[in-house]
């Protein structure tokens, strides 16, 4: 009886190696990857509290919290436009891969009441390029 050996062909010893080499790496990267987590989330913790949003707006009613490049948000604010804002604020940070708003709203002062009328102000002056909220006192 004739037994005839066939070799594997080129492509699919490549193939092999190339997936005993892709292994490899990965399993040598794991330790760093995950160093590079826990550095990600504090950068984007950092990002998003050195923000002009936070810094005017929202650093005394929402916390920041990242881990594996998910970002939740905890607070309380008095309109829904600031929860929103809250999270359009961190979204677009590298890193983030979702955003979980915790923020809750709760009833804004009462319409026309100085409170009301600051906050109104105050949120007006984060999209004016040429005035500054925090430099700015509404009495």
């Amino acid at each position: 009886m004739c037994h005839t050996h066939v070799a594997p062909n080129f492509n699919q010893r490549t193939t092999y190696e190339t997936a005993k080499i892709l292994a490899l790496v990965l399993a040598a990267g794991l330790p760093a990857a995950l160093w590079a987590t826990a550095e990600t989330d504090r950068r984007i913790e950092d990002a998003a509290k050195a923000s002009y949003n936070y810094h005017t707006v929202l650093k005394d009613s929402v916390q920041v919290e990242s881990k594996d490049g998910v970002v939740t948000l905890t607070g309380t604010v008095p309109d829904k436009e600031l929860r929103s804002l809250a999270e359009d604020t961190v979204s677009g940070l590298p890193g983030v891969l979702t955003v979980d708003n915790r923020v809750t709203v709760t009833p804004p002062a009462p319409e026309y009441s100085d409170d009301w009328l600051t906050l109104k102000i105050n949120t007006r002056l984060l999209v004016q390029a040429n005035v500054s909220a925090v430099n700015t006192q509404v009495a």
